[in-house]
C-alpha cells in the first residue's frame, strides 16, 4: 500500500504536499530539528529574494504571497512560516541586507533553556550581489 501510495504521489507531482500534510518527514526529528528546518527554508528563500530584488523582504507574508517570477510559485508556503509548535516565526530586518528569524520555542516565551530555548538564526546577505549591481 505505502509503495502503491509513494508511486502515486510521485505520478502526480504532490510528494512534498502529502508528507508536509501528514507531517511523514517529522516523526522522527525534534522539535528543535523541525523548527531549524522551517528556519533554514524561509533564510533561504529571503537571501532568494534579496539576490533577485535587490532588498529584503518586508516580512514572510511576502515571500508566501509574491512570486520572483510571473506564474511562479511562492517562495514559502504557510507551513514553512511556522515552527515545530505551530507558532509563527518572526522575521525582523536589522540593516539593508541582515535579518533575523527568530521561533519563541515551546513555551512561546523569550528566551529560556532546553526544550524553551528560542531558536534564533542570523544572515547577512552583504556577500549576494543584487541584480542592479551585478556584472560590470
Amino acid at each position: 500500500m505505502a509503495l502503491v501510495l509513494t508511486v502515486s504521489l510521485f505520478a502526480t507531482g504532490r510528494v512534498v504536499e502529502e508528507l508536509e500534510r501528514t507531517s511523514l518527514c517529522r516523526m522522527r526529528a525534534s522539535p528543535q530539528s523541525t523548527t531549524n528546518a522551517q528556519i533554514n527554508i524561509v533564510a533561504h528563500a529571503c537571501a532568494q529574494w534579496f539576490r533577485a530584488t535587490g532588498r529584503l523582504p518586508t516580512g514572510l507574508e511576502q515571500l508566501m504571497l509574491e512570486p520572483l517570477q510571473p506564474c511562479g510559485d511562492p517562495l514559502v508556503r504557510w507551513s514553512n512560516t511556522r515552527d515545530a509548535w505551530n507558532a509563527p516565526l518572526s522575521f525582523a530586518p536589522l540593516s539593508e541586507h541582515a535579518f533575523t528569524i527568530v521561533s519563541l520555542a515551546a513555551d512561546g516565551m523569550p528566551g529560556g533553556s532546553g526544550r524553551d530555548a528560542d531558536v534564533v538564526w542570523f544572515d547577512d546577505c552583504a556577500d549576494a550581489t543584487p541584480p542592479d549591481r551585478a556584472g560590470g
